[in-house]
């Protein structure tokens, strides 16, 4: 959260790295652990060399796949771009990533009058291909309250996530709503992005 900056907020969760509570985690646990959870580091063995760490093996079988698969050369990109999930916040409503793995921006809409619901969507926007030319339009899949993120295959592995996600959603907002306290109490700084949302909000709703 950047101050007086109201409109934007960021998140940058860094992959290939051991957590700080397991220092002892070696560069290969560390690879296929990354390979047993994100099928995209999946296929032929990634070997860690003297001098070389996990992340920056783990960011060179990246780069070579988003290549492969856009068609450009995107061997240029920095460790960042091609494996941390970098989440850009944009009020009210839209939350693209920055990733290049990863290129997926969700957009929340009004479900009509309903306060308790609204319309969630999951984009892919890929880059352009090599003569610059855009792609067709992809078909819109809609899917009903009680359908699951995986019944759009489309999604990949990033539908396990949502659901996953989705799920977790459920129990917060029964949590929220069973408090006997009034109001929200939010975390200094694990919880301060929902607070500049709300910030924003109210300084919007108090014109």
């Amino acid at each position: 959260v950047w101050p007086g900056v109201r409109h934007v907020s960021r998140m940058i969760s860094v992959q290939g790295v051991a957590s700080p509570s397991k220092p002892a985690t070696t560069a290969e646990q560390t690879i296929e652990e990354m390979r047993r959870d994100v099928p995209f580091f999946a296929g032929k063995p990634i070997e860690v060399g003297a001098g070389e760490t996990a992340r920056g093996k783990l960011a060179e079988r990246a780069r070579e796949k988003i290549s492969r698969s856009i068609g450009r050369d995107m061997s240029a990109l920095s460790d960042s771009e091609s494996l941390d999930l970098i989440e850009y916040m944009l009020f009210p409503n839209m939350v693209p990533w920055g990733g290049q793995a990863l290129p997926i921006t969700y957009r929340f809409r009004p479900n009509g009058d309903d306060p308790e619901s609204s319309i969630m969507e999951i984009m892919f926007l890929f880059s352009k291909a090599p003569d610059g030319s855009h792609p067709e339009p992809a078909k819109m899949t809609m899917l009903g309250l009680d359908q699951k993120w995986a019944d759009a295959p489309e999604l990949g592995s990033a539908a396990m996530v949502a659901d996953q996600d989705t799920d977790n959603l459920k129990r917060i907002q029964k949590g929220l709503r069973a408090s006997k306290k009034p109001g929200v109490t939010l975390a200094r700084y694990q919880e301060s992005r929902i607070r500049h949302y709300h910030e924003t909000l109210d300084a919007y709703m108090a014109r």
